[in-house]
């Protein structure tokens, strides 16, 4: 019994081999769904690891549709704000402008030169982490779909953060380092005290001397600059327009894999009925 099991196996390998469609197809039906499983994403240079800084901990955003997005009808501005902050620093993660290769399409677009990068991956459509003005865009946008006009990335000569005005006052918040929003002071000497406060939750994750350059970093207000919102969203729409090929490119390879498949099972069919009829013929004839 084990050797006929055995010699079947063998006999269907040798089968398999002998059909070069069939094993093109079943490649390019698999090669999709491998492509999306089996890709692996780029990897923060962190250790211990952070939660919120070198891997996600919550579901990416794949889309601005995405519930976590939408504003509550009880929410003030700046409940929504901070809400908008944890989600971004939860659902994504940090890493540097070159790791672009977020998904095997965002990789081959890369190498064949069609995506505009000068500022990294700004597109959710394949977006899993990013430097700090990445994370700081996608904040400002979900800021200002859900009401906050004038939310954009806030450049400080080293870091990037987002930033947009409640009641008169300025207010800065920083999904990189998961800091909640809170009124950046005009004068230097308050800007450290804020600052001090604000990010003192980091220290268990973070080295004093991160709060100490993030300090200087925000002090230094002749380097400090709004970055263009507009620039940021045309750069993450011409992105948008090359990365949504990925998935009709996939559905395109997976039906040209079914069909080879399938023509190869017709294929097999017309012969194998051929056969029978000719075998009936000569046994016709040979009665005859």
């Amino acid at each position: 019994m084990v050797f006929e099991i055995r010699r079947q196996i063998l006999r269907t390998l040798a089968d398999f081999r002998s059909y070069p469609l069939l094993k093109l197809g079943i490649f390019l039906l698999c090669l999709p769904i491998a492509a999306n499983v089996f890709w692996i994403l780029p990897a923060a240079n962190v250790y211990p690891p952070i939660p919120g800084y070198s891997h996600a901990i919550e579901p990416r955003i794949s889309s601005w549709s995405d519930q976590r997005l939408a504003r509550l009808g009880s929410e003030s501005s700046l409940d929504f704000s901070g809400r908008m902050m944890s989600v971004v620093h939860h659902a994504t993660y940090h890493c540097s402008p070159e790791q672009i290769g977020q998904s095997w399409w965002t990789y081959a677009a890369h190498k064949l030169r069609l995506l505009k990068e000068e500022q990294g991956l700004l597109s959710l459509l394949s977006f899993h982490c990013g430097f700090c003005h990445a994370r700081a865009f996608i904040l400002a946008v979900a800021l200002r779909n859900g009401g906050i006009p004038d939310a954009t990335a806030y450049g400080m000569g080293g870091h990037v953060v987002t930033t947009f005005h409640l009641d008169g006052a300025r207010y800065v918040a920083d999904p990189d380092f998961g800091i909640h929003p809170f009124i950046l002071p005009e004068d230097p000497s308050a800007i450290r005290k804020a600052v001090e406060k604000n990010y003192s939750p980091i220290v268990r994750y973070h080295n004093p001397e991160t709060i100490a350059e993030l300090n200087d970093i925000y002090s230094s207000l002749e380097n400090n600059l709004l970055y263009s919102f507009e620039y940021l969203i045309n750069l993450r729409d011409s992105q948008d327009e090359v990365l949504e090929w990925q998935r009709p490119i996939e559905i395109a390879v997976f039906l040209v894999g079914l069909t080879m498949i399938g023509f190869h099972v017709g294929l097999r069919l017309y012969r194998s009925g051929r056969r029978k009829r000719v075998g009936v013929q000569t046994g016709v004839l040979a009665r005859s």
